[in-house]
């Protein structure tokens, strides 16, 4: 495993797994890069999520990443924004 701007890729998983592709039902999966792509990744997750995705998301990106996505990011909406500051216990 190689960690490379707070995204951790496995040599065996460089994408985005079959559990949770439907959750980009918009674009090509497969041309989603982790670490370039990972605001957008990290911030449709948090927004849509399912427990799959949410298993995917925190072996993929480093707590702290997630929580800059989720203060940074105007695609998290404001009810999701304060439900993952309770969850991963961080300040609004």
């Amino acid at each position: 495993m190689a960690m490379v701007a707070g995204v951790t890729i496995s040599p065996m998983e460089n994408g985005i797994s079959s559990e949770i592709r439907q959750l980009f039902w918009d674009v090509d999966v497969d041309r989603i890069d982790l670490a370039l792509n990972g605001d957008f990744v990290i911030s449709r997750i948090l927004e849509w999520t399912t427990p799959a995705a949410l298993d995917w998301l925190e072996a993929h990106y480093t707590a702290s990443r997630i929580l800059e996505v989720n203060r940074s990011s105007r695609k998290v909406s404001e009810r999701s924004r304060d439900f993952w500051n309770l969850w991963y216990g961080a300040a609004p």
